[in-house]
């Protein structure tokens, strides 16, 4: 803006009618609605200062912002419903979006910046022609000085109401994508859950089948060596010495020598001494009946550590076992008929 007492020039630069911009042809129009204004009207009258015609275009500026700033804030509501409501998939999409949103928000904070520095550019900067004391009085220059700092003030502060209004939406949508972001990961979640439950179960059948393999597998074996050509199936083929005898002679020590060694290996022995260690409760003085006590004390199982031979003789350490927890059941009935009887007395 070139700026006189008589005749002051703006030159703007506009881009090309294919963009979103302002025209100069709405441009035009806007000084002549400000000639209309009354209130503009009052502070032309007042003062001969062209600068207020360029205020009046920077507040232009300033209602377009705000309208900015509610068409941004009704589409992140649209967003977050959305986000809340639609499938995973559409989720992401939203979510992409208002990366792309908070990404202008960071523009709009730059631009902000310049365009409060534009206003105070106006107030520090008065115009040269008024400093003439020829032309103008020292109250007409206060006047103006004073509607110039009022104006640019009144600027100042709804620029900074917009910052705070850019920094509110910016939480709001981090809000939103932390919301997007823990919806997609429960739906994740629950995917993998329902994967392990059927890994589990695949699991568990995969267990069954290995473990009637393994039975089966010693009996297959003989088969094969044998080709159950025995004397009382095929006696024609079959040699004089193999019979049935002989095959269940072999088959059946080495199928119980397989289900002896996968049990000695899969059996959990439970060591009584040291869960009755773990199910005492110290400085517990309660009335109840021996098989609520044996229960009580029954409830953290220990089980002994085996080693490779020790294991090997689990028949042995399991029947100890029923032994020792047995005796331990009878004691336990003696120690709470005997309290019980000391009570009565």
């Amino acid at each position: 803006m070139v700026r006189s007492l008589d005749n002051s020039t703006i030159i703007s630069s506009h881009s090309g009618r294919d963009l979103f911009t302002t025209t100069a042809e709405v441009m035009h129009d806007r000084f002549l609605l400000t000639g209309k204004s009354v209130y503009w009207s009052s502070i032309f009258a007042r003062t001969k200062d062209a600068t207020f015609l360029l205020l009046s275009i920077l507040w232009y500026v300033m209602y377009c912002w705000d309208e900015v700033f509610e068409s941004l804030y009704n589409h992140t509501c649209f967003l977050e419903s959305m986000a809340m409501e639609t499938v995973t998939e559409l989720r992401l999409t939203h979510t992409r979006e208002l990366h792309a949103i908070r990404a202008h928000l960071m523009h709009y904070e730059s631009l902000l910046e310049d365009f409060r520095k534009a206003v105070e550019f106006v107030q520090n900067t008065p115009n040269p022609g008024l400093d003439n004391p020829e032309v103008l009085s020292d109250e007409l220059r206060e006047t103006t000085r004073s509607l110039i700092n009022r104006e640019c003030g009144n600027l100042l502060r709804d620029i900074a109401r917009l910052e705070r209004s850019r920094v509110m939406q910016d939480k709001r949508l981090k809000n939103v994508m932390d919301l997007s972001f823990s919806l997609i990961n429960i739906e994740d979640s629950k995917r993998m859950q329902k994967l392990t439950e059927a890994a589990v179960s695949d699991s568990a059948a995969m267990k069954q089948i290995a473990y009637l393999t393994m039975v089966f597998l010693p009996s297959s074996f003989v088969a094969a060596a044998f080709r159950m050509n025995t004397v009382e199936i095929n006696p024609e083929e079959a040699a004089s010495s193999m019979t049935l005898a002989k095959y269940f002679a072999v088959a059946l020590p080495l199928t119980f020598v397989t289900i002896w060694v996968v049990v000695a290996f899969q059996i959990k022995i439970e060591d009584t001494h040291a869960s009755s260690m773990a199910g005492k409760l110290e400085g517990a003085q309660r009335q109840q009946t021996w098989q609520s006590e044996v229960a009580r004390k029954l409830d953290g199982k220990k089980y002994k550590k085996l080693g490779v031979f020790s294991r090997l003789l689990w028949p042995i350490l399991l029947g100890k076992s029923m032994m020792d927890r047995r005796r331990f059941v009878e004691k336990a009935k003696k120690t709470a008929i005997s309290i019980h009887s000391y009570q009565i007395q």
